[in-house]
């Protein structure tokens, strides 16, 4: 669990250092990372391919002040040799967000002095950075 623990912090979450705990929805307990409630009813250390059963989902929070929660889910279990640890099988399909001024190309560059129009593909952005003083910045 400390793999999956230190692998969404590596990728998305972490900024700096903040508490993170696994909890198990069902029974709305919250463990270690480290940590999981036996089927009888102790605290035990466990693995990761003991844990991770198809359909079984699992919730994460990172920092306890500003909480960002996710619901894991397991959709499938693959046998899978993986010597560098952890391995992506899968992600959600990336937002398509477009130019705001052309609206024919993925956007690229954020204006964070402009509230509108404020993200542009690469050609519109050398067309804004002409009009903006403080695109630059």
């Amino acid at each position: 669990m400390d793999d999956i623990d230190y692998f969404l912090r590596a990728i998305w979450l972490e900024c700096c250092g903040h508490m993170s705990a696994f909890t198990n929805p069902k029974e709305r307990k919250r463990y270690p990372i480290f940590e999981m409630e036996s089927d009888e009813g102790g605290i035990m250390e466990s693995s990761t391919k003991e844990i991770l059963k198809k359909d079984f989902n699992l919730k994460y929070d990172y920092d306890f002040g500003s909480t960002t929660s996710l619901l894991l889910t397991v959709m499938e279990v693959f046998p899978v040799e993986c010597p560098a640890g952890i391995e992506l099988l899968s992600r959600n399909k990336p937002l398509e967000i477009m130019c705001d001024l052309c609206s024919k190309e993925p956007a690229a560059v954020l204006c964070t002095t402009c509230y509108n129009p404020s993200i542009f593909c690469e050609k519109c952005a050398k067309k804004h950075a002409e009009t903006c003083e403080d695109f630059a910045d």
